[in-house]
């Protein structure tokens, strides 16, 4: 249904019928346009002139109302059809109710009548509406709902790489390729705090130059990464050039006002950021799109955590190895000390008796 009133065309070739009719109509508040014949109501539909009830003489000359029906229900297949005639016969009801028109008002017009078909026939408009708006509902729901899903496969596909793999750049770089592909995005990249130097860095990207991930390094509050960074905040589809809190570090470079910039937090502190940008087709990120990216980065800051986790084990199994491989040796070391000190031993025993043979001789 339209917005606003109901819009109500009447088409019939007498214009005193035109004239009373609209009056009585626009009376009763109802928006009212009028035709001469099928043909101007034909022009009217060409010029994208959309109207809920569309009431038709049966006889006009150049195009009649069944004529016109039938170029109506092609063109606007929501409209209402009432057929207004001095002629009632049982073909042409057959023929239009066959071609869609919903009801017959016989003339001379009866007001009451009219009004009684009007009324069904708005009644019946906003039943469709409701049905229609019911059902965008239902599939909004259901995008949403298969959005979700699409999320927790993903994060679950990403758990269960974690638990096979500790390798950190094996892992950003899989939260890279499944966040570009499902919010069909043309860049995307991980940036890291480096702990000598507090800067962010690039360890994993898609859509991003060699060169760019390799000179790439942001400090904390600076840009839009480093902003995100210092107060541990999104952000989402921004206007970088107007918005004030980049006024003093403006990032020339960043010209898209479609992207997305969640901080990686671990424990409590931020250890880097995910950024994804211009989504393909020119669409907008949405708040759905975001707790997708909130969610990888989470994904992203157990893997940094697994992955120093391993590496301090690993350090200390070297450690750990070295302190026994150490052992192991001044054990050996020890057991030679004694090896040799019994073999000094056994020898002095004979050359003492030979040393005192020697003095008695």
């Amino acid at each position: 249904m339209s917005e606003g009133k109901i819009k109500i065309l009447i088409a019939d070739d007498h214009a005193d019928i035109r004239n009373s009719l609209s009056d009585v109509l626009t009376d009763k508040g109802y928006r009212v346009a009028t035709a001469k014949d099928g043909h101007e109501v034909v022009e009217l539909l060409r010029a994208q002139e959309l109207f809920d009830i569309i009431i038709l003489d049966i006889k006009m000359p150049r195009l009649n109302g069944i004529g016109a029906l039938k170029v109506i229900k092609d063109m606007n297949p929501e409209a209402i059809v009432i057929m207004l005639t001095a002629y009632v016969s049982i073909e042409t009801a057959i023929d239009a109710i066959k071609h869609g028109a919903y009801g017959y008002i016989t003339k001379p017009v009866d007001v009451d009548e009219m009004f009684s078909a009007i009324e069904r026939a708005v009644e019946r408009k906003r039943m469709a509406w409701e049905n229609k708006r019911l059902l965008e509902s239902l599939r909004e729901s259901n995008r949403k709902l298969f959005s979700k899903l699409n999320q927790l496969h993903t994060l679950n596909e990403v758990s269960q790489t974690m638990s096979c793999t500790l390798n950190l750049d094996k892992l950003l770089n899989l939260i890279i390729d499944k966040i570009s592909n499902l919010l069909n995005a043309e860049r995307a990249s991980l940036m890291l705090m480096e702990k000598d130097s507090g800067e962010l860095i690039i360890r994993a990207a898609r859509g991003v130059s060699s060169n760019i991930v390799e000179k790439t390094r942001v400090r904390v509050g600076e840009k839009v990464s480093g902003w995100v960074a210092k107060e541990a905040k999104p952000l989402i589809n921004i206007d970088v050039g107007k918005d004030p809190r980049f006024e003093v570090d403006r990032e020339r470079n960043y010209t898209s006002q479609t992207f997305i910039s969640t901080p990686v937090i671990r424990m409590g502190e931020v250890v880097g950021v995910l950024n994804v940008t211009n989504r393909l087709g020119g669409d907008r990120f949405t708040e759905d799109d975001l707790d997708l990216a909130s969610g990888l980065a989470s994904q992203a800051a157990v893997a940094i955590e697994n992955a120093e986790l391993y590496t301090n084990l690993e350090k200390s199994l070297e450690e750990g190895r070295s302190s026994q491989e150490q052992l192991i040796r001044q054990e050996k070391l020890a057991s030679l000390g004694m090896m040799t000190a019994g073999v000094a031993h056994e020898l002095n025993k004979p050359l003492s008796i030979v040393m005192a043979g020697i003095h008695l001789l």
